[in-house]
């Protein structure tokens, strides 16, 4: 059986646990002088002047969810109203986590689908989303799982997909930076490679960039 390069399930709750701790600590801090700078924009509104758009794109650093550890997500929003939106996203990572918190690096290109809807708590820097995303594993020489069945009956399936619904909230700072946390358990059905349902809880955690219209 070939082996992978992994990390353990211990180190890897620890560096999560560490990381959703440093996310707290700068969403909490950020909350009360956002909310007042959102307070003022919306009180310059009534005032008769010309409020600031937001912008209509996201870049996303993001670690953990869909990401799986660590990944690059673009995100396209779109506007009903002022306190509904609809967001779809485009993403990529190299990491493929599996049921048991390890990840396999090396093995796999992953990209990201994704699709999500949004209440805008205005005026105020909070959201609240619920979506879902899929994951596109494309692997160079067979699904791990496969690649050590001794049988080798599946042994060219380099493909397989996954689900991973979510829901987060997120904070934005002085109209670009966005902080985003939340809860994404993956969902890895049953396929051609494996004859279960794997369902693993996982939180997400990421920093996005504003711009456009």
């Amino acid at each position: 059986m070939k082996k992978h390069p992994t990390i353990s399930s211990s180190k890897f709750r620890y560096y999560g646990l560490c990381t959703a701790l440093l996310a707290g600590f700068l969403i909490f801090t950020s909350i009360s002088a956002s909310s007042q700078y959102y307070r003022k924009k919306s009180d310059r509104g009534r005032n008769g002047k010309k409020n600031n758009q937001y912008g209509r794109n996201i870049v996303w650093l993001e670690g953990l969810g869909s990401n799986q550890v660590i990944g690059a997500k673009y995100e396209r929003i779109l506007m009903f109203g002022t306190h509904f939106s609809m967001r779809f996203d485009l993403g990529i990572t190299p990491f493929v986590l599996d049921e048991k918190y390890n990840f396999i690096a090396g093995r796999s290109i992953t990209p990201i689908s994704g699709m999500g809807f949004y209440l805008h708590f205005n005026p105020g820097p909070i959201r609240i989303g619920l979506g879902c995303s899929v994951l596109h594993d494309i692997f160079f020489d067979g699904i791990p799982e496969v690649t050590s069945d001794t049988t080798g009956t599946y042994s060219d399936q380099t493909y397989r997909a996954r689900v991973m619904p979510f829901a987060v909230i997120e904070f934005t700072i002085q109209d670009h930076w966005t902080i985003r946390a939340g809860y994404t358990p993956i969902i890895d059905p049953p396929n051609e490679s494996q004859k279960e349902l794997y369902f693993t809880n996982l939180a997400t955690i990421g920093v996005g960039y504003k711009f456009g219209r």
